[in-house]
């Protein structure tokens, strides 16, 4: 008989629930961010049901801003590089808010939607911060629209070429070809966006898959990479130039959520089995599995903890928000 293959001792730690009652809507990926500020700050934000938005200082261990709002689908946060701020914007069905984190989270900007059964309702948004203009931009998206572009006042300014049911949004700046992009996971494809002209650049998936939901984007020396996974039991690997599959990683699992770059040798994903994987990258299989919550896990971000280093947070579907140390075994 063969020697039995060892198994990877890698740990998740717990170190703290920090929550039990995040927005736990079926879709709600985005329910909390955390990050460092320009004022060496580490904030960890997050919106509970019916309550609204919590700041949590990790510095000073205690809650320092609760802003009251209603449903929020997601909260991100960017750093503006044309005025050296903190930026947090949110998402809800009727609305798009900006907060500027540096001055007590002050309104910056208030995009109003129309309630209805036709109305515009975003299910998407982010920031991008145009260092070639010098000018700030939100981008919003949603089921069956075009993707719009606003300025800061919230003037409407244009809608991209194509209708997508989006589920995801980001911007990437390209050095290479020296242009910003707007990357969209959407129900049928993976798509890339110039940001000037709102025409299609790439498409990194043609049909034939279930909606994808998470994306990813990673710069390598000699080239730059989307992961994306979405509703199967793949996380794929595509170059954001050529669009070619650079690499397949499959799970057997029919939803990875959460998708999280620890390092370039691993990533963290969650799936519909409760729990949060991790996979080697350098050779693209998962290698262990923790069982780290009671229901599906719908995001994982890596933090640098200024008490603990670097850490994991992940949240459920049930709202709870937890905080892990990792242990990796080489």
């Amino acid at each position: 008989m063969g020697n039995k293959q060892e198994e990877n001792k890698s740990e998740l730690q717990l170190i703290q629930t920090i929550s039990n009652k995040l927005q736990t809507d079926f879709g709600e990926k985005n329910a909390f961010t955390c990050f460092n500020t320009i004022n060496g700050d580490t904030l960890l934000v997050y919106a509970i049901e019916f309550e609204g938005i919590f700041c949590n200082d990790l510095k000073k261990n205690k809650y320092i801003k609760n802003i009251h709002t209603g449903y929020i689908k997601s909260i991100k946060h960017y750093l503006d590089t044309n005025n050296n701020k903190d930026i947090l914007i949110t998402t809800s069905p009727d609305m798009i808010k900006l907060y500027d984190i540096n001055n007590d989270f002050n309104i910056i900007s208030n995009i109003q939607y129309i309630r209805g059964d036709d109305s515009y309702k975003p299910t998407s948004s982010c920031i991008l911060c145009n260092e070639l203009d010098k000018t700030n931009y939100i981008i919003s998206a949603r089921y069956g629209h075009y993707i719009k572009v606003y300025d800061f006042n919230g003037k409407f300014l244009r809608n991209f070429e194509d209708k997508e049911y989006n589920n995801a949004i980001e911007p990437y700046y390209d050095k290479k070809t020296n242009q910003y992009y707007i990357l969209d996971a959407n129900d049928d494809n993976v798509k890339s966006y110039i940001f000037e002209t709102g025409k299609i650049y790439k498409t990194y998936q043609k049909g034939g898959r279930d909606a994808h939901n998470y994306i990813l984007i990673k710069e390598l020396k000699n080239k730059t990479i989307i992961i994306e996974s979405g509703n199967d039991e793949y996380i794929k690997f595509w170059d954001f130039h050529s669009a070619n599959l650079i690499l397949g990683i499959r799970l057997k699992k029919n939803f990875i959520s959460g998708l999280c770059l620890w390092n370039d040798n691993y990533l963290f994903c969650g799936d519909y089995d409760n729990k949060i994987n991790l996979i080697d990258l350098k050779d693209g299989k998962c290698i262990k599995r923790f069982k780290a919550h009671n229901r599906y896990v719908c995001r994982i971000e890596k933090i640098n903890h200024p008490i603990y280093g670097e850490c994991l947070l992940s949240n459920d579907v049930y709202g709870n928000l937890k905080l892990w140390k990792v242990i990796i075994e080489k």
